[in-house]
């Protein structure tokens, strides 16, 4: 052996011989913190760790080394005290460095205590072993927030901690791989493994920030993945088997409301039938399944007993004996893990079933089936016993203003036959399966009659004795209503930090008050002293002091206020020749105003029509333009002329004159109507044309040829557009 394992061998010894030579285990270990001054740690365990040979690498193998030793315990209790002890041991190095100033050594402590912990999760029995040292866990809840600091500096709801940084980050992932293995074998998972993953989220919760993302509940993940349904519970849409309609209609319609169900209507209540019996066929097949499991793994535990004890002698006296300590052993035990009475959830057709089918649980078949038993036995008392029937009756019938007739005979013997369908059966069943429980329920509905007969028919005289104690139990401890200073949570931001050093002022409030009658003398008294300058307003401070005087005088002096205005302030409590000025300035205004409004009014108006008579004006000058073109091109608008035909007709002084008659227009628009008639495409006619003279030219030699059109008087009439033009023998 060398030197360094000789060294190592002696201080693992050191340590063994002082943090584990006590015969009994302090019961407070686990759930106090050791303090830093406490002395249960030998000295000569903290000289042997706190020497210059111990440092680093050293003291760490020394700790680890004895830590394993202690995971080779068989007994679990002395397994959890030892990984205490050596926990504790390490968070008390760190506080001694870091009193000493020694940051280094102090964060090689830090892992240490991190590092154990990490390995206590992997050494203990899952799940019993991690319950069993939870408690330290959460005792200790500060000092694994603080991580390299010192707990002293941690405010409070502040952790150090980051899923990806040291010291915390091996832990995260072990965490991790437990968490991945009770999913994975979920199925054979007890309540203490679904007790063990909540308060391993909790922790997670408590060490690691929001920020974090390995945090589980960041952004209530849990309640976020719940169903719709769970949120409407009104919600009569359910989908689902036919089993899982029945099973709601019996739970909502008989077992949540059996006093409205005994005094409905008949017929819904002998219809009770068609959906009953399928449930309960179904619930008491599955649990003879049940018990035929339970009956089934005796059988074959039997078999292999016999076959394992064949030529070995049997004291079945021992073995009873043996029986009756197990059963008193793991009785406090399992009553300790009894599920919540919570409410069945029915907003899921698939766990209702998985529930109800499971063969290896029949806590949610029991219960459902004893609430089953209860009602119908309600509903038998209520049939059967005329006190107890005008009792609810009396209760139904208050809130509904309504009243209901007694009902045949012949109604009420089917009515109790479906009561006496359920208890028989129930009963039967378990006569049959599991006497224990028959006779538990036996008690209960006996205990149950009992208690009806108590309500109903006695109306609970007995407690007409009882008094409540009028003697005071004791004074009543004075508050302290001192001011203790502000706290404040470190925020990262070094701004947001120096909050909380802004002094806040409330030591300068004045928490003497004057009444309203007082602050009324004492303003009289300084008005009559010297006189407000009511010309100018009031600004700032004397604004504010003001308020202040009108608040405190509203509540007794509250319709003399009318007298006090922006323009008064408080002067007009006591002169009410201001208030009247102030109102008499104030009259002139809705005139001013309105003479602004019209002023403003014609200036917009004048804007309007300048803008209007600018545009007609360029309209205008356009339109007369477009018409000079027109005239240069000889084409009217949108028109097309043909050659025109020329006839010849007398004139009264008998000369001869030549009549034109143009052809109708050629336009699209006006079709095969004259272009006098042509509607424009605003649907107004075209005004008539100006009127054009053609002069034609000299024809003396040649009477018959055909006329040109020159400068003249063109005139539009009727259909045709005539173009009179003398002849030629008048030229």
């Amino acid at each position: 052996m060398s030197v360094e394992d000789q060294w190592i061998a002696d201080r693992v010894e050191i340590l063994r011989t002082g943090l584990f030579s006590a015969k009994k285990q302090d019961q407070d270990l686990l759930s106090l913190p050791q303090n830093s001054d406490d002395e249960r740690t030998p000295k000569e365990v903290l000289e042997a760790l706190s020497s210059g040979d111990a440092a680093g690498l050293k003291g760490e193998i020394v700790i680890k080394r004895l830590f394993l030793e202690a995971a080779k315990d068989n007994d679990e209790t002395i397994k959890v005290g030892r990984f205490a002890i050596l926990m504790d041991l390490s968070h008390h190095m760190k506080n001694t460095a870091n009193k000493m100033g020694d940051d280094v050594n102090a964060k090689f402590w830090a892992s240490i205590f991190f590092d154990l912990f990490r390995m206590s999760l992997t050494l203990l029995q899952l799940p019993q072993g991690h319950l069993q040292f939870w408690p330290y866990v959460n005792s200790r809840m500060h000092w694994f927030k603080a991580g390299f600091l010192n707990e002293d500096s941690l405010q409070h709801g502040q952790t150090t901690l980051s899923a990806i940084k040291a010291p915390f980050a091996k832990v995260t992932y072990q965490i991790n791989k437990m968490l991945l293995a009770l999913r994975l074998n979920s199925k054979l998972a007890t309540c203490a493994h679904h007790e063990l993953s909540m308060k391993i989220n909790i922790f997670l919760c408590e060490c690691l920030s929001p920020m974090e993302q390995a945090n589980t509940n960041k952004r209530g993940k849990i309640a976020k993945k719940l169903p719709e349904q769970l949120w409407d519970m009104w919600n009569d849409e359910k989908e689902g088997s036919a089993f899982y309609t029945d099973f709601l209609k019996v739970k909502q319609e008989f077992i949540e409301e059996p006093i409205m169900w005994a005094f409905s209507d008949t017929g819904k209540r002998l219809s009770l039938q068609d959906y009953l019996l399928p449930v309960m066929d179904e619930i008491l097949l599955h649990e003879s399944e049940f018990y035929a499991h339970i009956k089934t793994r005796k059988v074959r535990l039997n078999r292999l007993n016999q076959k394992a004890n064949v030529q070995s002698y049997q004291n079945l006296q021992a073995l009873n004996n043996v029986q009756d300590i197990k059963r008193h052993k793991w009785s406090s035990t399992f009553s300790g893990l009894r599920p919540l009475m919570f409410d069945q959830p029915d907003w899921d057709s698939e766990l209702v079933m998985s529930q109800l089918q499971d063969p290896s649980n029949d806590f949610h078949r029991k219960k459902f089936l004893l609430e089953l038993l209860i009602t119908a036995n309600l509903i038998k008392r209520i049939l059967s016993d005329e006190t107890v029937k005008n009792f609810y009756r009396t209760q139904y019938d208050q809130p509904l203003g309504t009243k209901h007739s007694d009902e045949d005979g012949s109604n009420a013997a089917a009515l109790q036959d479906i009561t006496q369908i359920i208890t028989s059966r129930i009963e039967k069943f378990y006569d049959h399966h599991d006497k224990t429980y028959r006779s538990l329920l036996t008690d209960l509905i006996t205990g149950d009659g009992a208690f009806l007969d108590l309500k109903a028919k006695k109306g609970f005289k007995l407690f007409n004795e009882f008094t409540f104690p009028t003697d005071s139990e004791g004074p009543v401890p004075e508050v302290n209503y001192s001011y203790k200073g502000f706290g404040w949570i470190k925020l990262g931001n070094k701004k947001l930090d120096n909050v909380w050093k802004t002094k806040s002022g409330l030591g300068s409030i004045d928490y003497s008050l004057r009444s309203s009658q007082e602050t009324f003398d004492q303003l009289r008294d300084d008005y009559q002293k010297r006189s407000f300058d009511t010309s100018t307003p009031t600004h700032g401070d004397q604004t504010v002091e003001q308020w202040k005087h009108l608040r405190r005088l509203r509540p007794q002096f509250l319709f003399q206020l009318s007298n006090v205005d922006e323009n008064t302030g408080v002067s007009g409590l006591f002169d009410s020749s201001l208030i009247h000025k102030s109102r008499e300035k104030k009259s002139r205004l809705p005139e001013q105003v309105e003479a602004a409004k019209e002023y403003f009014e014609a200036k917009k108006k004048r804007k309007v029509e300048l803008s209007e008579e600018a545009a007609e004006t360029v309209e205008e000058k356009q339109d007369i333009c477009d018409t000079d073109k027109n005239l240069a091109t000889g084409r009217p608008d949108d028109t097309t002329l043909m050659p025109t035909s020329v006839t010849l007709e007398p004139m009264h002084n008998g000369e001869e004159t030549t009549t034109t008659t143009l052809p109708r227009s050629s336009s699209p628009r006006g079709g095969d109507q004259p272009i006098e008639q042509q509607e424009s495409k605003d649907g107004i006619k075209d005004e008539p044309k100006n009127d054009i003279c053609i002069e034609e030219p000299d024809t003396s030699q040649n009477d018959q040829g055909a006329p040109t059109i020159g400068k003249g008087e063109e005139r539009l009439s009727g259909s045709d557009m005539e173009i009179e033009a003398p002849s030629p023998a008048n030229l």
